[in-house]
């Protein structure tokens, strides 16, 4: 275990050096990162700036939405490939793969993508030091029949109930997200601490293969991830984010709020479009792996993840409730991060633009 905490201090430092130097962003990384300190990454240096000048104009002359493109499928792929979009004068710009919500927030409250998406806990962490952020649809639920995350051990692993996790190490897609918040709502929930583990951070893409290879002791995927790691096998789970948190919409697609005021007819009408797609595809399942195999092989995926691809757990009608945020806003009213009546969960979000709503 030392050894393997060498390596990681080592690996931080290497990193963190490099990107000083060359100003490059992180996304894409391949190398286990540790620390034990909650971070958001890039939301205090971007929570004043503005969005970008650039022309909002497409060479079709639709309105250019910029977007981040993510690790897994996302609602907005759907709806894109479905021409929703296009239907309603928008054309998404995909502008590159992100690392995560904390960098999507990262992204849009420096003005170089329009929207993004981020799982609730990261961005209540991120509103609350003053980036200028709104979720205005969802994006990504999850319910005890379809959970967005797993948390496993090996099935040999010693490690069977929450008091077993003392002192191990736990991958975590990023820190300041839906991982780590659910990660650190389990151990309060069973008498312990984040103090009590080592939780590192460490690419969905790699999280099977360095479980297998000893390098972790429990990993966090979410969506696709885990159901390939559960068809590939030797993996148990431990609990998920729906037995932490209870059925919520756990994921928001959010946009600055300048944008917001400037663009409310896009905002709208990008709603509008999401919303449709969110419910075309509770219909139509086997469509929907079809569009997006064709999405990921189109944008250099992983078109197999779409077979795995069982739907993003939104409630019909798709809108987002207090309680989806207010479960968040509690735990970082525990953990000291938010003063009591700080933040209320409609600084968070809004229903305004929503058809269902």
């Amino acid at each position: 275990m030392e050894k393997k905490i060498q390596y990681v201090i080592i690996a931080i430092f290497v990193i963190a050096v490099i990107g000083i130097a060359l100003g490059i962003s992180l996304t894409g990384n391949k190398t286990v990162s540790t620390t034990k300190t909650q971070t958001v990454s890039g939301t205090n240096q971007a929570s004043g700036s503005s969005p970008s000048t650039a022309s909002n104009t497409s060479d079709t002359g639709l309105f250019k939405l910029r977007a981040p493109s993510m690790s897994s499928v996302s609602v907005i792929n759907l709806a894109d490939e479905l021409g929703y979009y296009k239907e309603n004068g928008i054309a998404i710009e995909y502008t590159g793969t992100t690392n995560g919500g904390p960098e999507n927030i990262m992204t849009v409250a420096s003005g170089s993508n329009d929207v993004g998406l981020s799982a609730f806990s990261a961005i209540v962490n991120a509103i609350a030091k003053g980036t200028k952020i709104k979720v205005v649809v969802p994006s990504i639920g999850t319910s005890v029949d379809n959970p967005d995350y797993k948390w496993y051990a090996l099935n040999t692993s010693s490690i069977k109930t929450a008091s077993d996790l003392k002192g191990k190490t736990i991958a975590v897609n990023t820190l300041g997200a839906q991982a780590d918040y659910v990660t650190r709502a389990y151990l309060y929930q069973n008498n312990l601490t984040p103090a009590d583990v080592q939780l590192v951070v460490l690419p969905y893409e790699n999280m099977e293969q360095a479980l297998k290879q000893g390098q972790v002791d429990v990993i966090a995927p979410n969506g696709n991830f885990w159901k390939k790691a559960e068809a590939d096998g030797g993996v148990r789970t431990l609990f998920t984010d729906a037995q932490v948190t209870g059925d919520q919409v756990k994921t928001g697609t959010f946009m600055s709020t300048d944008f917001i005021e400037k663009h409310p007819d896009i905002a709208k009408k990008f709603v509008n479009a999401t919303t449709k797609a969110i419910e075309w595809d509770k219909q139509n399942r086997d469509q929907s792996r079809v569009l997006l195999a064709k999405f990921l092989s189109e944008n250099s995926g992983n078109s197999t993840l779409a077979s795995y691809f069982s739907g993003w757990s939104i409630r019909t009608p798709p809108i987002i409730t207090d309680s989806d945020v207010q479960f968040w806003i509690d735990v970082m009213v525990k953990e000291g991060t938010l003063k009591t009546g700080q933040l209320k969960p409609s600084d968070i979000y809004t229903n305004e633009f929503n058809p269902y709503a």
